[in-house]
């Protein structure tokens, strides 16, 4: 299902971003949503909308660790949304193409 993948990849970089920068969860769903319990909810199995999703990967594209490789599979947006033609993921798919 589509909404697990995107909870997924969520999960998966507020974990990477957390762990090289010390931040709890709690910490970073206020900072990025002003809501302590958002990455708690996505754990919980609770839902949230494209735009969410979209808001909270520009969040992180923007304030990524310059030491710190994207995740694998996880498309990186520019800062503006748009897809970040110099990540790896983008530099993949295209090669591939």
């Amino acid at each position: 299902m589509m909404s697990n993948r995107l909870t997924s990849h969520l999960q998966i970089l507020a974990t990477a971003y957390g762990e090289k920068t010390g931040l709890k969860m709690t910490t970073l769903g206020k900072t990025i949503r002003k809501d302590a319990r958002f990455f708690q909810r996505l754990d919980d199995g609770k839902g949230f909308t494209v735009q969410t999703y979209d808001r909270v990967v520009v969040w992180f594209s923007t304030h990524w660790p310059g030491d710190l490789d994207w995740p694998d599979g996880i498309e990186r947006p520019a800062p503006d949304g748009s897809l970040d033609v110099n990540s790896a993921s983008a530099t993949r798919a295209a090669e591939a193409a």
